[in-house]
């Protein structure tokens, strides 16, 4: 099976920590709740097997899905994009603060 993560396919979602190969590439922790997916974290490694055995002890109400790929600069391309991708999706727009300004009406300077 595979997840669709941005436009990105990644296999899994992985049973069992130990079967998580020890190869280069990108990771995937996802939080399943009903029907619906979340993402959780989502980072790249030179050794996925030994980076996932830090990050993630227990897989009970998450999943974990892999995307191996052998180059580091294409890992860091594809990982950039997803954050880019994922970062504002769920915040609230804010307001930039408005420009203060640094003199009177009268044109003498003041202190902020």
């Amino acid at each position: 099976m595979s997840i669709l993560i941005g436009q990105h396919e990644f296999d899994g979602p992985v049973v069992n920590l130990a079967d998580v190969p020890p190869k280069p590439g990108l990771y995937a922790v996802l939080h399943k709740q009903n029907r619906d997916l979340f993402l959780l974290d989502i980072d790249q490694s030179d050794n996925m097997a030994h980076s996932l055995g830090k990050t993630t002890s227990k897989l009970d109400e998450k999943m974990v899905v892999l995307l191996a790929c052998d180059s580091r600069d294409r890992r860091k391309i594809i990982l950039h994009e997803l954050l880019r991708e994922f970062e504002f999706e769920d915040e609230a727009a804010t307001q930039a603060a408005p420009a203060r300004r640094t003199e009177t009406k009268a044109g003498v300077a003041r202190a902020i």
